[in-house]
């Protein structure tokens, strides 16, 4: 018994030290592989840092720093540092690199006069060594995001892989979807004892879908996605998935796997079975499992009726006119103010009051567009719906005419779905624009739709409102004449017509604290007042001394808008610098900054 024992510990404490520990210590997930990313899947993992920056990230294992990159936005500063396993592993939203690989980035920012800048550095680093310093370039809170790459396109699983994943709870399961066609039916999972689903009326077979998260630790914060799911009857099992790997060239198909819902960043993704589920079937196993080997199994009656169930509010965090769920349109009939007539794109009367038809529902538009073939808009009070159903068989051109625009889609092939697909949007009016709100949310294509705007009202360059940040940004790559404006896109975003014709403005500089090359240092920061295009990399910015004669490097922190300059590069004695900055149309600047007291 004893001797069990002590081989029981050996294995224990043998399998530990094979674990990579990113920081030679534990730390919790706050985010895992596969996660709903809007118009990817999460190519890695989070750890959570508690909010501090400057944590040490050890080498995983003998090899070199095959390239370094700085950036304000998306990874931030990154390592992709190659090992002797042919694995790359990427580390990325750091704070800045040990201590060569400093000292490599400064020479090559002074020699090039670039704050972005990307090396290949090919420095030997021995597993356990200091490669870098955790933080919160690029964007959100102080974390570190890791990945582990095979050749260009291939992502494993880190906690799959000998990683360390502290993740401590199983995956919750919140809600069941089910439909056929146009009917959909919800319901909250609120009792341990008592799940149970509602079958579509109609039709043979139907589809279903869970909304599902897991969560590292107490207190729930920073839903994270799902390793593994099963569904079984009490006889076979009916489909199973295992995210073990990705590939960079698959992301797209991110919306036929996790269904678009509410806004993007609600607790949970919805998971979408791919197989069909015979009406036949009364009973559900349902197994899910996180990246950390929790799991959660339910077993669920399947009726056509369940007493007791609470329906899903579908309008969480949307609009109640004309809203998206389940990766398909709705259009809600529930406060009509007058009648409401749905006409053709001529504007000839097909149903005079749609209110009365559909008093107090939300009805799926796919059903209009298949009732009434001709449909194109629904005249409410205040408000037009224009609305058209795609057929996945062949490209397909729209073109819609509002009082003030035309609205022209070109649209590529459409993927299969198992639910009618159709397009619908209106014109939307704030305090400051006006802009056109698409639906269904989420809606990708395997290869670029092109849409065009054509009116008075659109002189001005497009903007795209982003789904979890609800902010305006600038499309990179439009095209414009006369009074069109078209933009190329592989989804459906929501656009608006801004016009930017001031250039960024600078706040009052500030001496604060911050993590340089892994110690607390002291830094001037300097917010950017900025509310039009945004800055299109690092290199928008430029720091000379005052006789201009030195070129100084300076950071851009995205999160919370604000330069960043080092007191480290500093020259002795500097009383004042020029700062000169440009946005992404190409307003630009250039002012005179004192350096502030101590």
């Amino acid at each position: 018994m004893r001797l069990l024992l002590l081989l029981f510990f050996f294995t224990v404490c043998l399998n530990a030290e094979s674990l990579y520990f990113p920081f030679q210590k534990e730390a919790f997930l706050t985010s895992s592989f596969g996660e709903n990313r809007g118009t990817r899947y999460h190519a890695g993992v989070d750890y959570s840092t508690n909010m501090e920056e400057g944590w040490v990230v050890f080498a995983p294992e003998n090899g070199f720093v095959e390239e370094l990159r700085i950036s304000p936005y998306s990874y931030g500063k990154v390592i992709y540092f190659k090992g002797e396993s042919g694995r790359t592993w990427v580390f990325a939203h750091l704070s800045g690199f040990s201590k060569t690989l400093d000292s490599l980035v400064l020479q090559t920012q002074y020699q090039t006069k670039k704050n972005d800048v990307k090396i290949t550095p090919k420095l030997q680093f021995q597993k356990g060594d200091t490669l870098a310093f955790s933080g919160s370039s690029g964007i959100g809170n102080p974390h570190l995001h890791l990945e582990m790459r095979e050749g260009m396109y291939k992502l494993h699983s880190p906690c799959q892989n000998n990683v360390a994943c502290a993740d401590s709870i199983a995956p919750f399961v919140f809600a069941g979807a089910t439909w056929n066609n146009h009917e959909v039916k919800t319901s909250l999972f609120q009792s341990e004892n008592n799940f149970c689903l509602e079958k579509p009326i109609s039709g043979d077979s139907f589809f279903v879908a869970f909304k599902i998260a897991d969560y590292s630790k107490t207190p729930l914060e920073n839903p994270m996605s799902i390793r593994r799911l099963k569904i079984s009857s009490s006889t076979d099992v009916l489909y199973e998935k295992i995210q073990d790997t990705l590939s960079f060239k698959d992301m797209l198909k991110i919306r036929t796997e996790l269904l678009f819902a509410e806004e993007a960043d609600t607790a949970g993704d919805w998971h979408f079975i791919k197989s069909a589920i015979p009406s036949s079937v009364d009973t559900l196993l349902l197994e899910v499992e996180d990246f950390n080997s929790n799991k959660r199994t339910m077993k669920m009656a399947l009726q056509n009726s369940c007493v007791g169930n609470v329906s899903l509010n579908r309008l969480l965090h949307q609009d109640s006119l004309l809203y998206t769920f389940l990766s398909r349109t709705f259009v809600s009939f529930k406060n009509c103010l007058s009648a409401v007539p749905l006409l053709t794109s001529q504007g000839k009367v097909i149903e005079q009051d749609l209110c009365k038809i559909y008093s107090g529902q939300d009805i799926a538009v796919s059903v209009l567009t298949q009732k009434y073939p001709n449909a194109k808009k629904i005249a409410f009070t205040k408000d037009t719906v224009f609305i058209s159903d795609l057929k996945g068989t062949k490209k397909q051109t729209f073109t819609f005419q509002t009082p003030k625009e035309k609205i022209t889609l070109q649209l590529p092939l459409l993927e299969p779905r198992s639910w009618p697909l159709e397009i619908a949007f209106r014109k939307r009016q704030t305090d400051s624009l006006s802009y056109l709100e698409f639906h269904p949310k989420g809606l990708h294509f395997s290869s670029k739709l092109k849409l065009c705007v054509e009116g008075n009202s659109w002189k001005s360059p497009l903007f795209y409102l982003g789904e979890t940040t609800r902010k305006w940004f600038y499309f990179s790559s439009q095209k414009s004449k006369k009074r069109e404006r078209c933009v190329t896109i592989n989804e459906v975003r929501d656009i608006a017509s801004i016009a930017d014709t001031l250039p960024p403005t600078l706040g009052n500089p500030y001496f604060a604290f911050a993590i340089v090359a892994g110690k607390k240092d002291t830094v001037i920061r300097i917010p950017v007042i900025e509310t039009g295009s945004g800055l299109k990399n690092g290199n928008a910015i430029n720091v000379f001394t005052e006789n201009r004669e030195q070129w100084i490097p300076v950071e851009f922190d995205s999160e919370p808008n604000e330069l960043v300059l080092e007191k480290r590069n500093l020259p002795k004695d500097l009383k004042s610098f020029w700062v000169t900055i440009e946005d992404e149309i190409g307003n630009q600047a250039t002012y005179r900054v004192e350096i502030p007291l101590l």
